[in-house]
């Protein structure tokens, strides 16, 4: 009955523990921290969640958390990028559900910063 309780308890420490490292916030670090990537920008879309995602030739993706709300157009922005190169600033962090998204901290175009949260 002890070493039953104990696995229990052990799977729900295990379960928050990871929940904790899935759910966590990105992080919002110095331009100097971040990692840069400039590529093609072969699309641009919204999700239901307001995320602006921009997906590279390569396949990489990135996005703009809550983009529409904070009153970015994604019909501009496929007007202005798509087929065009743009610098992505972006902090690496590991997720564990996988995937290619990164959650963008600065998005630039011909040397201009279109959006950025960074200080």
């Amino acid at each position: 009955m002890k070493r039953a309780l104990g696995i229990f308890f052990s799977g729900i420490i295990l379960l928050v523990g990871l929940a904790a490292m899935i759910f966590k916030p990105v992080p919002i670090l110095p331009e100097n921290e971040l990692a840069v990537v400039t590529g093609e920008v072969s699309s641009i879309y919204a999700t239901d969640s307001y995320d602006i995602f921009f997906k590279l030739q390569d396949g990489d993706r990135f996005y703009i958390n809550r983009g529409t709300e904070q009153g970015y157009d994604v019909d501009e922005l496929r007007n202005q990028l798509l087929g065009k190169t743009i610098t992505i600033k972006y902090p690496e962090a590991k997720s564990l559900l996988g995937g290619n998204s990164h959650h963008l901290s600065k998005l630039e175009f011909k040397g201009k910063t279109l959006y950025s949260e960074v200080n």
